[in-house]
């Protein structure tokens, strides 16, 4: 990420702080308040009076560390060998610009693709755009290995099959 990538997503994590406590508050405190109501008020108290989408890249990055990067040591050996590919469309659409396998793989599978995804997210080898289109890399000794495209709703299918795999061991199609 370069530098004004950064500040935009130190932003938008601000900004989705902010609102995760505006929510809180609200649910306990004003009970009848209607979601569009709390929305619209949050969105004046931004900076500028920007309209906030909580669909936005951090909250995307947000749910990849979470599925993909923080549960790696704990949850990887129980990612079972599916090809990648098998699980296109049910796992999000992307385009694979770059995979080589690393020495001790054999396959283009799940296991690896969320290897090289972690070490993306991990070392911010990763690259958004206002539409919300994704670019991740992973390198080995200064070269790109790894490289995939992917919009938004593509990142959260993934992260959310990901999750139903760790979680209630639904895999496949």
């Amino acid at each position: 990420m370069n530098d004004n990538e950064t500040k935009k997503f130190i932003f938008l994590t601000w900004a989705l702080h902010q609102f995760i406590q505006e929510f809180s508050y609200s649910l306990t405190n004003e009970p009848k308040i209607k979601v569009k109501q709390l929305y619209n008020r949050f969105s004046k108290k931004m900076p500028g009076g920007k309209d906030f989408n909580i669909s936005n890249q951090v909250t995307s990055i947000l749910f990849l560390w979470g599925s993909v990067a923080l549960p790696k040591e704990t949850f990887f050996e129980n990612i079972p060998p599916i090809i990648f590919q098998d699980l296109s469309n049910i796992w999000g659409k992307w385009t694979i610009k770059t995979w080589e396998l690393s020495h001790n793989e054999t396959s283009k599978d799940l296991k690896s693709f969320v290897r090289h995804m972690r070490n993306s997210i991990n070392h911010g080898r990763f690259s958004t755009d206002n539409d919300l289109n994704y670019t991740f890399e992973d390198k080995r000794n200064d070269k790109i290995n790894f490289c995939v495209n992917a919009d938004y709703d593509s990142i959260i299918q993934f992260s959310k099959s990901l999750c139903d795999g760790f979680m209630i061991n639904k895999w496949s199609k």
